[in-house]
Parts: structure tokens; C-alpha cells; sequence
């Protein structure tokens, strides 16, 4: 069984693999950015090549399968929709409901 991983630490793996494998640091980004501008957009300037590779990137890092529903939906699209992406395709530890891991 895979560990559950907390919403700080999906956060700082996932800075972790933009800072390596995407080549951006994220601290010249602000909330804004991290919650509103499209990966895809200016700001973010990634390409559609690199946004497959990172659905592959964060399956293999985490453990888990990014749903297509995500990608064509429009929903895989800003760094915070990623975390959140992420944080639901996590197990939760039994007993416990997924709204209350944090």
C-alpha cells in the first residue's frame, strides 16, 4: 500500500519536479499565477510536449493515474489543479474521509 502523502508534501514534490524536469522555479511565481494562469499560457510558457510528460512524470512520482477525464475536461491546467489532482488520486488511510487529510 502506498503512503499517504500530505497536501505540503504533493506541494513540494511537484515543485521539486518542475524545478528539475521543467527547468522553473517556482518562486518567481505568485499565488495568482500558481492558482489562475494556465500551464500552458504565457506566464508559464510550457509546452504541450512537456505537459504530456509531466502527466507521465507525476504517475510515476506519485504512484497514481492522472484521469483522462482531467486532461480533456480542461481541469489539468494550473499548478494548484495539479496538487489537487493529485491529492484525490492518493489513497486515503482507512477510517479516515478524504476531506479531512490535509
Amino acid at each position: 500500500m502506498l503512503p499517504v502523502i500530505q497536501d505540503n508534501s504533493i506541494y513540494d514534490r511537484l515543485k521539486r519536479i518542475f524545478s528539475t524536469d521543467l527547468n522553473i522555479d517556482l518562486a518567481q511565481f505568485t499565488e495568482d499565477d500558481l492558482s489562475h494562469h494556465h500551464l500552458l499560457g504565457e506566464k508559464w510558457r510550457i509546452s504541450p510536449r512537456s505537459l504530456a510528460y509531466l502527466v507521465m512524470r507525476l504517475e510515476k512520482e506519485f504512484g497514481i493515474t492522472v484521469p483522462q477525464a482531467d486532461i480533456v475536461s480542461g481541469r489539468f491546467t494550473t499548478f494548484n489543479k495539479l496538487v489537487e489532482i493529485i491529492h484525490e488520486q492518493l489513497p486515503t488511510p482507512a477510517g479516515v474521509s478524504g476531506d479531512n487529510v490535509t
